[in-house]
């Protein structure tokens, strides 16, 4: 049996540290994804992944939303 209609696996980029470091700096500086991508000639969604680490917070926490709300408890 063969399988048609398949996706060949993409090719991981790795960043060096340096357009880490960029990402991150103008991350901070609230530039948008697209910006930074343009600026250091990557792709956007590569931006991104670096980006949510920076933008989430070190230990963000997830919020609680299930259950009865306090006032109604």
């Amino acid at each position: 049996m063969q399988v048609t209609g398949t996706m060949a696996p993409r090719r991981r980029i790795s960043l060096t540290p340096k357009q880490v470091s960029t990402i991150e700096e103008m991350t901070s500086k609230n530039n948008s994804n697209g910006t930074i991508a343009k600026a250091i000639d990557v792709k956007k969604s590569t931006v991104a992944y670096v980006a949510q680490f920076v933008r989430g917070g070190a230990g963000a926490a997830k919020v609680d939303r299930r259950g009865r709300p306090p006032l109604l408890s």
